[in-house]
């Protein structure tokens, strides 16, 4: 998380421990999507996001080429959550006013709880780009929305919720599966070794070795003890 940190404060032109004095900072990590589901064209959940801070090449010469494979993860995606107990209970009670409040029996998507936390989301980065800009929404134009006080029944926007751009805790399948792999960490030391790209893309290739972070073994070894 201390990535998200550094980005929210570099927005605000502070350094992450004057961030942390003014309650500036990621909490709640969840998992990511390339898409926004379920899909509301002109939501902000879908219109509102910021983008990831990945390179703006992290696929290659077709990053963002207008396939879904090669997109930018950015969407909420509700299925894994990592984070203190006590920030995930005020998250999710908030999305539970927020249902309240906008239940409608004849939306398809009424039983989604990544429609409502998608927009809890937006609504948080939304009041950062205000903080940041003044006031002002860059892109807001046409039928695009912007969150309403009345759905969501509180004055706080803040719950330190940030999504897994890096995929550091999770990885969906959602558009991801040519990037997947099955990794073996059962050589010396820990570490695997990549040796195969797909056979229908024509990326370049190099095999590269991949490391079992020191933390993870720590952990796997107490969880045996």
């Amino acid at each position: 998380m201390k990535r998200h940190d550094r980005v929210l404060a570099d927005q605000y032109g502070l350094s992450i421990a004057q961030a942390h004095e003014q309650g500036l900072r990621k909490i709640l990590l969840w998992g990511v999507d390339k898409y926004c589901f379920p899909r509301e064209r002109d939501g902000p959940q879908c219109r509102a996001v910021p983008e990831s801070f990945l390179p703006h090449n992290v696929y290659g010469k077709h990053t963002q080429d207008r396939n879904m494979r090669y997109a930018d993860p950015r969407y909420l995606n509700s299925g894994t959550v990592i984070g203190p107990l006590g920030d995930l209970r005020d998250c999710v009670d908030a999305a539970l006013i927020l249902i309240e409040g906008t239940w409608n029996a004849t939306f398809n998507h009424r039983n989604s709880d990544q429609f409502y936390l998608g927009k809890l989301y937006a609504r948080q980065e939304v009041n950062h780009t205000m903080a940041i800009t003044g006031g002002s929404i860059p892109n807001l134009k046409g039928t695009r929305k912007i969150p309403q006080f009345s759905e969501f029944g509180t004055e706080q926007t803040e719950y330190h919720m940030a999504v897994d751009h890096e995929l550091a805790f999770t990885c969906t399948q959602c558009a991801k599966v040519d990037w997947m792999r099955n990794i073996a960490l059962d050589r010396p030391e820990h570490h695997s070794v990549v040796k195969g790209n797909k056979p229908k893309k024509k990326h370049p290739f190099k095999p590269f070795t991949i490391q079992m972070p020191g933390l993870v073994d720590l952990q796997k070894e107490q969880l045996y003890e």
